[in-house]
């Protein structure tokens, strides 16, 4: 469309792009980069694969139980509370399913976590990784909100001690994860120091371990026990996206 503008007595030839761009829903740069919102997969923040590292915190609650050996019959219950710190790394892959609006992933993580918790019986979470699926919505294109589900795996210590030799072994433990985040892009193409976007994560994460039992132990032969964990995670880190 061509407007003409007159000034001083002559004629300006003026073609007005942008307004008719930004009115039919034309792009925007975000960071440097060009996003458009007609759906450019290559040009969204979210597609692709990715890797992260994060800083990583949580709590724990364990149910236990001890039944006697001969019997079976319950002789004590206590839940304990552990807390603790540690660190992990992160990867995934994440396609558009809208308009850079709706993504649906797959993401993977290991890590390690010491969050020792318990005197008689006591465990503490060593190892710990999970893979699931993530769906996501950009509330903006700088912006990703998520929630994410799959399973979990746990490198388990055990610790029984009454008063004689302690008893120590470790289990595998498996479980459920359920989580959510939120993830924000502060650099994308040439800004970014590597990759296609840099961008800062913060993440909840909800685990179900499965129960399991140590029947009569050294340290306690006439007793046996069942125990199950359920873990709080917290997460903040970085993730570049390629």
């Amino acid at each position: 469309m061509a407007v003409r503008l007159h000034w001083g007595g002559r004629q300006v030839g003026a073609i007005i792009l942008g307004a008719l761009l930004m009115a039919g829903g034309g792009a925007s740069s975000v960071f440097g980069q060009t996003v458009s919102p007609g759906g450019d997969a290559a040009a969204s923040p979210w597609t692709g694969p990715w890797i992260g590292v994060a800083a990583l915190g949580g709590w724990s609650t364990n149910a236990t139980s001890e039944f006697v050996a001969r019997t079976g019959a319950a002789f004590h219950s206590f839940d304990t509370l552990g807390a603790g710190g540690g660190g992990l790394a992160s990867f995934g892959y994440d396609w558009q399913l809208q308009a850079n609006k709706v993504t649906v992933g797959i993401v993977g993580d290991i890590g390690f976590l010491h969050d020792p918790g318990g005197q008689v019986f006591r465990t503490t979470t060593n190892l710990t990784g999970s893979g699931g699926v993530r769906l996501g919505f950009a509330a903006s294109p700088a912006l990703l909100l998520y929630a994410q589900s799959g399973i979990a795996f746990a490198d388990e210590a055990v610790t029984i001690d009454l008063g004689g030799p302690p008893m120590q072994l470790n289990r595998f433990t498996p479980g459920i994860a359920v989580g959510a985040g939120g993830e924000y892009v502060i650099a994308a193409g040439r800004r970014a120091p590597i990759g296609k976007t840099l961008s800062l994560f913060t993440e909840f994460e909800h685990v179900w371990w499965a129960a399991d039992t140590i029947d009569m132990p050294a340290a306690a032969p006439g007793l046996d026990f069942q125990w199950r964990s359920q873990s709080n995670l917290v997460e903040a880190g970085a993730r570049v996206h390629f």
